[in-house]
């Protein structure tokens, strides 16, 4: 399995959630071909080509929450719940591309638990989106038809929306029950491969030398062997020839 990745979760914590996600909906990981993992400014979203076994998977990139003051304007907005400043809970989108931040009269203990809030989503969004493009692969590979089949005129695979969101909250339900296991076993860094000493020329040639000595070896051995043979066939031939002349059978 091919892994793209361009957000700040590392590649083998993503390798080992696709592998989970896969052996919970019983089907067999190199099914998929390949997963891309994007980030996004806002929300999550995701796409399997069903037929290809190609995934691309987007979630919300991480926000550094900030605390701060707003302005008369920036409150007219938030009361309004207008764009391009709302709220949400206790955070708000600014202006201007000025990010995400916390009131700075709400204290920087809101700001610590809206960053833990937003990573705990983050890792449920993740496992969500991903295992309902493998459930959409998984369909694909039982021959489950779309809605969209009477609609096109031909079969379409990769189940409907409805069965696959069914297997999406299956998943999410075995992940949270386990979540704190989960997340370490996936965290722990891979063992590191010892990598081979290369090879000097020198080292390369003498190898081959070596090699090609060998070969010369067994050949004149051989050699020795049907030089032997090609004489032994020689004497029987010529004996052979004798006797018959001896006894009158040759013309």
């Amino acid at each position: 399995m091919k892994i793209k990745n361009t957000t700040d979760f590392p590649k083998h914590f993503l390798r080992r959630m696709t592998s989970w996600c896969c052996r919970q909906l019983k089907m067999p990981v190199k099914s998929i071909k390949q997963i891309g993992f994007l980030n996004r400014e806002y929300g999550t979203s995701g796409h399997c080509y069903s037929s290809s076994g190609y995934i691309v998977v987007s979630i919300e990139r991480r926000f550094e929450y900030k605390m701060r003051d707003i302005n008369e304007r920036e409150k007219l907005l938030l009361e309004k719940r207008y764009e391009p400043g709302y709220a949400d809970g206790r955070v708000y989108v600014g202006t201007a591309g000025s990010g995400r931040f916390i009131l700075r009269e709400l204290g920087p203990v809101a700001c610590v638990e809206q960053q833990a809030a937003q990573e705990c989503g983050r890792v449920n969004d993740l496992v969500r989106v991903t295992a309902h493009e493998c459930a959409h692969r998984m369909q694909n590979l039982e021959g489950s038809g779309t809605r969209h089949s009477r609609r096109y005129g031909y079969r379409t695979r990769g189940g409907s929306e409805k069965r696959t969101r069914h297997h999406e909250r299956a998943v999410l339900a075995a992940f949270r029950a386990d979540r704190d296991n989960l997340i370490e076993a996936w965290m722990q860094e891979p063992k590191q491969r010892t990598p081979k000493p290369k090879q000097t020329t020198l080292d390369k040639n003498t190898l081959k030398l070596k090699q090609w000595e060998r070969k010369l070896s067994l050949a004149k051995t051989k050699v020795r062997v049907y030089r032997t043979r090609v004489r032994s066939s020689q004497r029987a031939a010529t004996k052979g020839t004798g006797n018959a002349l001896r006894k009158g059978k040759v013309d």
